[in-house]
């Protein structure tokens, strides 16, 4: 029996012992996700800052930073992985995190934030050969950067299209804007030198020694060389970019024959890599090199491995041309006719392929970068003669004086005007309510004396002053044209041609699903919408319908609502002010008076007899 109770004795102490611990795991456990939601996200940052020369480490550890920023549901910090992830990540992989940076960004409404995501995720798309998308994004990015007060967000758009304009042989231009981003950078890092500017100077700088390179600007480039090694050397956390620099200055020496120390460096720069991406661009000057040297054996897997990464993913960059011409070369030599015409097939494929896309990214270019440009300057100069005409004090004060005049009899004019309206619109609700409608069914309307008239601009969010200066043609035949193909995109300027693209089927959306219908519907809650601004909305409007936003909106209600009666003859029995409200206008009074500017009568007599 004693024997049976040390036993339970010795279960009871040992399930009290389990409990407590359990409960010390489930504090302790309690305690870590307590601390998990106050981390210290600066100093991962800086972490991975720190050993970013292992890229492989770097990725490692912005993977672990966008995992404990979405469990702690810090947005911003998402962003910033996302970021991380398109310089860190495998090439491969960028473009997919350049879109999740894209689609987290939007979320934010912020202009700066959406461009610099369509920026980062231009520059992945760039550097996995995808260049027409990336040329969009550029552009895309440029379009929400360029008005930005800091110049380094607005160069960030810029960015990549200086590289697309060096890859089509646009060299010129993408030195004159390599150089200007550089020449900020390298004002901007001496004001304020942080981790950011840093980076984003020796990356500029890197660029503009190989477009240097292109250009045979050797001159320049012995200066920036001297430079940028410098700087790495006193800022060991922009070691990251050793590897890269020391493959721009072998690139140098590539373009001006010096094919030994070229392959010095490019074998060096090889060998700083710690990451899985193949580096094809150094392979492929490795290649070349060994080509110009008459080395051919020595060149071929360098040349090899490009082409079948070719004809396995259908990817390759722009300047690896000379690949497939190195084949038809070296089959001519063995006298292998066999090869050599399989040689011949492929660099025509690529040829047709290629051509046909360094082409459309040159017109693209042109069209959405170059000609907007171009525009865009003009309006400023007509900005600045309109500030030049107003310098005059003599006409200034003579044109005050004139326009206090002219105001106060418009004013006087429209006082008599807004008073008719309004009697006649009392007039006619006070009939509509007395028609067999008890007390008990009647509500509140407010005072016609404190109702603002629908097209008075200066209390109606939903209308915007015009765009000073630029000219706005509307056209019928973009109206008229459904086929995307057919749209006049040229009309839009300076808005970019994928924007327009996005902006006219968000309205067609908007127009089909009957949105239109909402209550309290403004322009800027619209254009927040559709993932813009309101000066875009209202221009693409504006083009497409010949109409300001009050009265497309106004015209879409209405035709609804002509659809509507003649379908259900009895729906014009409704009072007004349900109608009113189901069409979406704020009061009735607002629905009565756009109705009577809209059909030359108030909307009792048009019920009565529409055929008047």
């Amino acid at each position: 029996m004693k024997t049976l109770k040390k036993r339970e004795k010795k279960y009871f102490n040992l399930l009290l012992f389990n409990i407590l611990i359990f409960l010390l795991g489930a504090s302790f456990r309690q305690q870590e996700d307590n601390s998990s939601k106050k981390i210290d996200f600066e100093s991962l940052r800086n972490k991975i800052s720190v050993i970013s020369k292992d890229r492989k480490q770097a990725f490692y550890l912005t993977q672990k930073y966008i995992e404990l920023a979405k469990k702690n549901n810090q947005v911003e910090e998402v962003i910033t992985g996302y970021g991380f992830a398109t310089t860190y990540a495998p090439d491969s992989e960028k473009a997919k995190y350049g879109d999740s940076l894209i689609i987290e960004s939007v979320k934010t409404k912020d202009n700066r934030y959406i461009g610099m995501a369509y920026a980062s995720a231009a520059n992945a798309n760039f550097k996995n050969y995808d260049y027409k998308k990336a040329l969009e994004m550029a552009i895309i990015a440029d379009d929400y950067l360029k008005n930005d007060t800091s110049k380094e967000f607005a160069y960030e758009g810029l960015f990549t299209i200086a590289r697309l304009k060096n890859k089509i042989g646009d060299n010129i231009e993408a030195q004159k804007i390599a150089n200007e981003i550089y020449e900020y950078y390298k004002w901007k890092k001496e004001k304020k030198n942080t981790a950011d500017i840093r980076s984003s100077y020796i990356y500029t700088l890197n660029t503009l020694i190989r477009i240097n390179s292109a250009i045979n600007n050797f001159g320049q480039n012995t200066i920036l060389l001297k430079e940028g090694y410098s700087f790495i050397e006193n800022n060991q956390d922009v070691a990251f970019y050793l590897a890269d620099f020391i493959s721009s200055d072998a690139f140098n020496e590539y373009s001006q024959r010096k094919y030994s120390s070229a392959i010095q460096k490019l074998e060096k720069s090889l060998s700083l890599y710690n990451d899985s991406d193949n580096h094809f661009y150094e392979k492929f000057y490795l290649g070349m090199c060994y080509w110009k040297l008459e080395d051919d054996e020595r060149a071929l897997p360098f040349f090899q491995e490009i082409i079948d990464d070719y004809k396995k993913t259908g990817k390759i960059s722009l300047e690896f041309r000379p690949s497939f011409e190195f084949f038809i070369d070296y089959y001519k030599k063995k006298g292998n006719r066999e090869k050599q015409l399989i040689s011949v097939d492929e660099l025509l494929q690529y040829e047709k392929k290629f051509k046909e896309e360094q082409n459309n990214i040159a017109q693209k270019l042109k069209t959405d970068y170059d000609e907007k440009r171009l525009v865009e300057e003009k309006e400023n100069l007509l900005s600045d003669r309109k500030k030049e005409r107003w310098s005059f004090i003599s006409v200034g004060i003579l044109g005050i004086i004139a326009a206090t005049g002219f105001f106060m009899y418009q004013n006087k004019k429209n006082k008599s005007l807004q008073q008719a309206i309004q009697a006649d619109v009392a007039e006619e609700l006070d009939n509509t309510e007395s028609s067999g409608i008890g007390d008990k069914d009647k509500e509140e309307i407010p005072s016609l004396k404190t109702t603002i008239i629908y097209e008075k601009e200066e209390n109606n969010p939903s209308e915007i002053a015009p765009e000073e200066e630029i000219p706005i043609v509307y056209s019928l035949q973009n109206q008229q044209k459904n086929n995307p193909l057919e749209i006049d995109y040229e009309a839009y300027l300076p808005i970019n041609k994928h924007t327009v693209k996005q902006l006219l089927k968000s309205l067609a959306d908007f127009e089909k699903s009957n949105k239109y219908l909402a209550s309290d519907l403004r322009l800027n809650t619209l254009a927040e919408k559709f993932n813009t601004n309101d000066k875009y909305l209202s221009r693409v409007i504006k083009i497409k319908t010949g109409k300001n936003f009050n009265n497309y909106i106004s015209d879409l209600r209405f035709a609804h609502l002509e659809s509507i009666l003649k379908s259900d003859t009895d729906f014009k029995e409704k009072k007004i002010k349900e109608i009113a409200k189901y069409l979406g206008f704020g009061t009735p009074e607002f629905f009565a008076t756009a109705f009577k500017e809209k059909y030359g009568k108030t909307p009792r007599e048009y019920f009565e007899n529409p055929d008047l």
